[in-house]
């Protein structure tokens, strides 16, 4: 993977020490089973999302152990729910 620490964009110096790996994305070539590949795709859909999106942040829950979006929701209302009990 080629890197260059400064990367220019026109007129704007980027300095890639200051970018967050979480804000970089790199290109990849992967093979996906045709189910799993339409399951995804149905999947974003469902939640008004692209599918690489989608299965960048499956990932990013399932790899890196952090909790999505939908995850923090539920967790807030049933807190909210207690509270109110």
């Amino acid at each position: 993977m080629k890197t260059n620490k400064d990367i220019k964009y026109g007129d704007v110096e980027v300095d890639l020490k200051n970018i967050d790996d979480s804000e970089v994305k790199i290109r990849i070539t992967t093979m996906l089973d045709k189910d799993v590949l339409l399951t995804l795709k149905e999947n974003a859909k469902a939640l008004g999302t692209r599918y690489q999106s989608y299965l960048n942040q499956h990932l990013r829950e399932t790899l890196l152990n952090e909790q999505g979006l939908l995850t923090r929701i539920d967790k807030l209302e049933k807190a909210v729910l207690k509270k109110q009990a």
